[in-house]
């Protein structure tokens, strides 16, 4: 365990009143928090707890802050949700795709083949999308799960 006077323990420290925060305001239902109370409590053993209301029987407040949201979150958070909702219409869009037979006329190949290349194309372009877009979390199953995938459809 860190010392009191080390500069992890303030970090944690932050990080834990950051994450009650955000607790706090997705408990409460609000989508913008103005301020919240913290307050650090001495339980009689010495251990200190953070608490959003007042301290527990038995142990003393050392301080009481206010709180405030960061209004950078919001735009982050919507920023991200819209990137997600781009990948997922277009997500939809090629699985609509690989779904609906593709006819080729006067390319001089057979309908079959044209379909079968097609498919094939199709999942290499998936694959490849799907491995720039999660590559930092990407599992090494996740990675032969798409190349089995893209082997089924170039049969």
């Amino acid at each position: 365990m860190r010392g009191r006077g080390d500069g992890g323990w303030r970090c944690a420290m932050f990080a834990c009143i950051g994450l009650m925060v955000v607790v706090m305001a997705m408990g409460l239902g609000l989508g913008d928090v103005v301020a919240a109370e913290l307050r650090k409590c001495t339980m009689a053993g010495g251990r200190a707890i953070y608490v959003s209301e007042a301290c527990p029987a038995g142990s003393r407040e050392v301080w009481q802050r206010v709180v405030e949201a960061d209004p950078r979150h919001d735009v982050e958070l919507k920023r991200r949700q819209d990137e997600i909702a781009q990948w997922q219409q277009a997500s939809r869009r090629e699985a609509a795709l690989r779904q609906r037979p593709v006819s080729f006329r006067g390319s001089g190949r057979n309908n079959a083949e044209a379909s079968s290349a097609t498919r094939c194309e199709r999942a290499r372009q998936r694959r490849d999308r799907i491995r720039q877009k999660e590559w930092m979390r990407m599992t090494y199953d996740r990675m032969i799960q798409l190349d089995d995938e893209v082997r089924e459809a170039c049969r």
